[in-house]
């Protein structure tokens, strides 16, 4: 399972699932995963959080798998066993899928939902065979032979498979979707990890750099002066509080105490929320600067860049923190150490290879590092089209190489290229092709190894 398939199916829990007349207010619902071997993922952390009764079935022994099917065809449960009936990733698999799907809706309580997630594309992966590829008018041509109702069907925007996502119900909502449990949604999410442990080694506590990232950030702000602000992770404001400009800080758990200007606005939920928002555009245009800090995982901070990519221009200031572990245990996609940066710094070399259209400058702030991107490109689809392949790989622990944890080619904050380099941005931004990044490219690769900070 590809890790876009997750993300998808936690969106369309959100959105139908929770704000369901009926099964929104249930506290126990029984749910079965059709074909829900854990194979690189399985949605059974999603159900669990929910509090409800989680059954996996699949057609051999597997991880995560609670039922074998002897039938392929057939599942072996009594009719309306089921208030919820997931199949992501399967029925390109399944030679007879509509079969396969009249036995869902068997299974399915009258009041019940059913959600699929199958690929519109992608590359052949037999498990044992790899028969379909799906549009959203497959679902409603299968809705309609059956006599449901097609909640909605989508297409991810993520690739190389691009889900179509479908929700499903027997008749249509008799009354109107009520607002979701708080805690139910919440637990959908991925958890942050802003509690340090208790008991740490002071020999993985090691914290470097020239200057706080609080200090870069606010000289970031005066000479570049934005127009328009988005930070992603606020968590006390302390860095939120820098922008003079109209400003917007997403936060699932915002605990601001530094004095925010009225013209400051925290939004109270995960990135991956606010990015579903249809009217994000419009609360931080123009966008002049981004400061993702968010959760501290390479697969989050990778999206986190492209949605907020997608609603830049050519002259933003993208600005990634904790690119730069200390020692290798602060690398640790679980958090053993106080500081601590995830695997966040994997995501230079990722922009690096897959983006050389864009300029990285790697920048030495204390106590963990920071990556300015520039020459935003909102068209480009190159990590959008290549996502779940790309992270695929990256999402698996690995120590940082001695260029990272030593900071090799990392520019000083206080060096005077970075001033040269955001006052040509807020120079040349309302130019109608932006700025001219491929002067600002030949600017930074000529300051080199002028001001190295390390080697």
């Amino acid at each position: 399972m590809h890790h876009s398939s997750t993300k998808n199916i936690r969106r369309c829990l959100k959105r139908h699932l929770l704000t369901d007349p009926v099964l929104g207010r249930q506290d126990d619902l029984r749910v079965l995963d059709v074909g829900g071997a854990d194979y690189n993922g399985s949605y059974r952390p999603l159900i669990e959080r929910l509090g409800y009764t989680y059954t996996s079935a699949d057609i051999s022994e597997g991880n995560s798998v609670d039922v074998v099917m002897t039938d392929p065809d057939r599942l072996p449960f009594d009719d309306a066993s089921f208030d919820l009936v997931i199949c992501g990733q399967t029925f390109e698999h399944s030679p007879r899928f509509w079969v396969l799907f009249a036995e869902m809706v068997r299974v399915c309580h009258d009041d019940g939902m059913i959600i699929v997630a199958a690929p519109s594309a992608g590359p052949v992966h037999r498990f044992p065979v790899d028969c379909y590829r799906f549009l959203p008018d497959s679902f409603e041509s299968i809705a309609d032979d059956h006599g449901l109702v097609l909640l909605e069907a989508w297409t991810s925007s993520v690739g190389p498979f691009f889900d179509v996502v479908a929700a499903f119900m027997r008749h249509s909502r008799t009354e109107a979707c009520i607002e979701p449990d708080p805690d139910r949604w919440r637990a959908l999410d991925d958890t942050a990890q802003n509690e340090a442990p208790a008991d740490v080694d002071p020999a993985q506590e090691t914290m470097l750099g020239v200057e706080p990232a609080l200090d870069f950030l606010t000289r970031v702000h005066r000479t570049l002066v934005p127009r328009g602000y988005l930070e992603i992770g606020v968590w006390k404001g302390f860095s939120l509080v820098k922008a003079k400009c109209p400003a917007v800080g997403v936060d699932p758990y915002p605990q601001v105490t530094a004095k925010l200007r009225d013209n400051h606005r925290v939004m109270p939920m995960t990135a991956e929320d606010f990015f579903e928002m249809e009217d994000v555009p419009a609360l931080v245009e123009p966008l002049d600067l981004v400061y993702v800090d968010g959760l501290h995982v390479v697969e989050h901070a990778l999206m986190d860049f492209m949605n907020a990519e997608r609603v830049s221009h050519r002259g933003t200031v993208i600005i990634i923190d904790d690119v730069y572990p200390n020692h290798p245990a602060q690398a640790s996609r679980e958090r053993i150490t106080r500081a601590w940066t995830g695997d966040v710094w994997k995501i230079t070399m990722i922009l690096a290879v897959a983006r050389p259209d864009l300029v990285l400058v790697p920048i030495d702030t204390f106590p963990t590092g920071s990556l300015m991107v520039l020459g935003a490109d909102p068209t480009s689809t190159v990590l959008w089209d290549t996502y779940d392949a790309m992270i695929a790989g990256e999402m698996e622990p690995r120590d940082p190489d001695d260029m990272t944890l030593h900071r090799s080619g990392a520019i000083s904050p206080t060096d005077r290229l970075l001033d040269r380099l955001l006052r040509t941005i807020r120079e040349q931004r309302d130019q109608p092709e932006g700025p001219d990044i491929e002067s600002l490219r030949t600017l930074v690769q000529g300051s080199r190894p002028r001001r190295l900070v390390r080697s």
